[in-house]
């Protein structure tokens, strides 16, 4: 783990009430009839009865469900997400499930530590669903892949429902009061069997002579959070100083993942950094016997022990100029963007009937006993 200079807990605002923010899940699967349905939590059913009536649907049959998770600013709609779902779907027989909470996440950039909060209820109600889900398919391969603050959502959702995650692939943590505080809602290596981190947007002064504190110019972070890091660029993808285009280097990691779905060993790499990034720090590399691969296809490849030195990868200059190259720049600046939909066409979904598909409207108490008995260890 890296060392932290950590501060004092930041205040945060009461996490939303589950029936004011909404969630959805957005299944897409190949054994489904229909292929693509939508259900809305949030009401006054159970998190089993909604697993339920997506299993009577037949879209849990495949052996792999993936779920994908949006982060800060960012809703069920986000086209992101439906370029990484239609690749998904398109690579493999797999169900791809989107988890939106934009009630809780598609806030003014003034409100970000309320979506912060958020993160906790919204993780809580994913968990319950996962958890019931292995119940009904306990062979089935479960992995969660999520953007921004959607990546420690994922995380609170795995420690809240141990067991409930095969694998979690963080696409570029949130680092804005999570860097150096408020830890406990933090993605961790332990929140999945297997936890693979991608980085592209921290900061580094020996980069950036005018590295502030995140937000002002960085809206990931350096710091190790997963079984295994990569490091594209230390982490710097690419390095931008404007604050107006930030997020382009953020969601980095999003093409990234999304163009290593069809380039299986294009991301491989044997360097390691020769240490533990933190804020601040840029390390040297190394090369290792070892080689592992940022991406989809990264337990495909070598995986760390639990005691293992060799968990902070890099991905070298030359493999990112060939990235550079082939990947649309069709971004706006700014906390929003756009890219087409490239990979597939989009699958309308049918919206099915509320009943008996929400969650417990007082799931403000669960959760406040679910966190104090799971998430603040």
């Amino acid at each position: 783990t890296a060392s932290c200079v950590c501060h004092a807990e930041l205040s945060l605002p009461f996490p939303s009430l589950i029936k004011e923010i909404q969630p959805t899940i957005s299944v897409y699967s190949p054994t489904g009839n229909p292929k693509c349905f939508r259900l809305v939590g949030g009401g006054t059913g159970t998190t089993r009865d909604i697993v339920a009536l997506s299993n009577g649907q037949g879209a849990f049959d495949s052996e792999r469900i993936i779920f994908i998770v949006h982060g800060f600013k960012d809703n069920e709609n986000t086209e992101w997400l439906h370029v990484m779902k239609n690749a998904l779907v398109k690579e493999r027989q797999q169900t791809v499930v989107i988890f939106g909470w934009g009630g809780g996440s598609d806030l003014p950039n003034i409100n970000y530590k309320k979506a912060l909060a958020n993160i906790q209820t919204s993780a809580i109600w994913l968990g319950e669903i996962i958890t019931e889900l292995r119940k009904m398919k306990p062979s089935a391969y479960i992995w969660g892949i999520g953007h921004s603050l959607g990546s420690h959502l994922l995380g609170l959702a795995g420690r809240s429902s141990p067991g409930a995650f095969d694998r979690i692939t963080a696409l570029d943590p949130a680092g804005p009061f999570l860097e150096t505080r408020n830890l406990n809602l933090r993605l961790r290596r332990t929140d999945a069997a297997f936890c693979d981190v991608i980085h592209s947007d921290g900061c580094t002064p020996e980069t950036n002579a005018n590295c502030w504190v995140a937000p002002n110019n960085h809206y990931g972070t350096l710091v190790p959070l997963g079984s295994i890091d990569f490091y594209p660029r230390y982490g710097q993808v690419p390095p931008v100083t404007n604050p107006l285009d930030i997020y382009r280097s953020h969601e980095r990691a999003v093409d990234l993942f999304i163009l290593s779905i069809t380039h299986q060993g294009l991301f491989r790499t044997n360097e390691t950094l020769d240490g533990s990034p933190g804020i601040g720090q840029l390390i040297a590399t190394r090369q290792v016997s070892v080689t592992a691969e940022m991406g989809y296809w990264a337990n495909a490849a070598f995986i760390p022990g639990a005691t293992d030195s060799r968990v902070n990868f890099y991905v070298n200059q030359e493999i990112m100029s060939v990235v550079d190259r082939n990947l649309s720049h069709a971004h706006k600046p700014g906390m929003k963007h756009h890219r087409k939909r490239d990979l597939a066409e989009t699958i309308d979904c049918e919206a099915l009937p509320s009943t008996g598909a929400n969650y417990i409207g007082n799931a403000i108490v669960i959760a406040s006993t679910l966190l104090s008995a799971h998430l603040l260890l």
